[in-house]
Formats: structure tokens, C-alpha cells, sequence
């Protein structure tokens, strides 16, 4: 609603939630009891759940690391290694995501800190 401009009072035809790793009770509460609730605070028509393994059709996960905090650290080698994370692929960026480190060119990053993740609809 915020990135297309769209009121809360106009409804939207389709809401889409991409879930990850959650508990079948949980999709199971979404999908069953509460819909009608979220749909009703959400002025949404319909509401579709994506499970994660349909979760690459829906999204794109890019990896960039953090110039301000990785300068100091690899000096002369930002270069390689900013091209090196950029160029992951989706699976590999959310493996990355998940193990919390990444291991480039001799050089552990650690991605909570030194790598900003952007999804891309």
C-alpha cells in the first residue's frame, strides 16, 4: 500500500505472504481461523500464502556488503570481494543468511554485521 499509494480504504484483491521456516500450526491459524480476520483488517479480498519452496518465483535476495564497516577491515581487497558477494545467487545468499557467515577470499564476513540484504519483488 505504501510503495503504490493505495489508501487503506480502497481494498486490494490479493495480499501475498511469503513464509519461511515456519511451523505448520502456524500456516494452518493463517489459512483456517484467522483469515477472515486479517482479510477484514487488511481491506483484502483474497490472501495467499507462498511456502519457501515456491519462494524463489515470488522473491530475489541480493547480498552487498557495507562499505562503511568492511572499508577498514579489507582495504585493497574491497574490490574482489564486493564483486564476489554481489554476484551470489539467491540460494546461495540465503544459505549465507542462515549459516551467518560468508567466506571470501580468506576473509570471514559475518552477515549480521557487515553485509545489508535486499529483497526484490
Amino acid at each position: 500500500r505504501e510503495k503504490r499509494n493505495i489508501n487503506l480504504r480502497t481494498p486490494i484483491k490479493t495480499i501475498v505472504a511469503i513464509l519461511r521456516n515456519t511451523a505448520d500450526y502456524v500456516v494452518a491459524g493463517i489459512t483456517g481461523p484467522l483469515k477472515r480476520y486479517i482479510l477484514s483488517e487488511l481491506n483484502v479480498w483474497d490472501f495467499k500464502v507462498v511456502p519457501a519452496e515456491e519462494e524463489h518465483d515470488w522473491v530475489t535476495l541480493a547480498l552487498t556488503p557495507d562499505f562503511k564497516v568492511l572499508g577498514k577491515k579489507l582495504g585493497s581487497k574491497m574490490k574482489a570481494v564486493s564483486a564476489a558477494v554481489k554476484g551470489l545467487s539467491h540460494e546461495q545468499a540465503v544459505k549465507c543468511l542462515e549459516d551467518g557467515k560468508l567466506e571470501i577470499e580468506g576473509v570471514a564476513l559475518d552477515t549480521a554485521k557487515e553485509l545489508v540484504s535486499k529483497l526484490t519483488f
